[in-house]
């Protein structure tokens, strides 16, 4: 079991893309996230406004997985946890790897709330976010869309909208 204390979240560089999109392929992934080119990733780790991490074992070094946010403070939509893609499930490095972002998101962004968009089937990880502190993030319909539409999502009325507040 992963501990909190184990991982650690560090900038993704260009040289670690090759590993974000073999973690982004792997079969037990491509049901519940949308895969991006390589030009994608490199303008998400070169924006401000966003954020690309890789997941990495303070033990070993290893690689473990990545996650993808952005900030939408400005437009009033908190942050977006746009992805989180693991290696291997199972073993406590998403829930290890989403309280530490978590942590580190609301010491370090004035930000009401943090959010994702999860798909009804995706039960692990819904288990998983509510484990983290998340809940069904349950706003009006056209709140949804226009977070959705900052966000860069797809349309949420396929998707269950989660989130955690301060």
């Amino acid at each position: 079991m992963a501990e909190f204390s184990k991982i650690e979240l560090i900038p993704t560089q260009v040289n670690d893309l090759d590993f974000v999109l073999k973690i982004e392929n792997l079969s037990s992934n491509t049901s519940y996230i949308k895969q991006w080119q390589r030009d994608q990733h490199i303008d998400s780790i070169s924006r401000s406004d966003h954020e690309h991490w890789i997941i990495k074992s303070k033990c070993d070094g290893k690689k473990l997985g990545y996650i993808i946010s952005y900030n939408l403070t400005e437009h009033r939509c908190g942050v977006y946890i746009k992805r989180i893609a693991l290696d291997t499930k199972g073993q406590g490095v998403g829930r290890s790897a989403i309280q530490l972002f978590l942590k580190n998101t609301f010491h370090n962004i004035s930000t009401p709330y943090i959010w994702l968009c999860v798909y009804p089937e995706n039960i692990r990880g819904q288990k998983c976010y509510k484990a983290c502190g998340l809940s069904i993030f349950d706003i009006p319909l056209d709140e949804r869309e226009r977070h959705s539409q900052v966000a860069e999502s797809s349309p949420s009325e396929n998707l269950m909208l989660m989130a955690i507040y301060q």
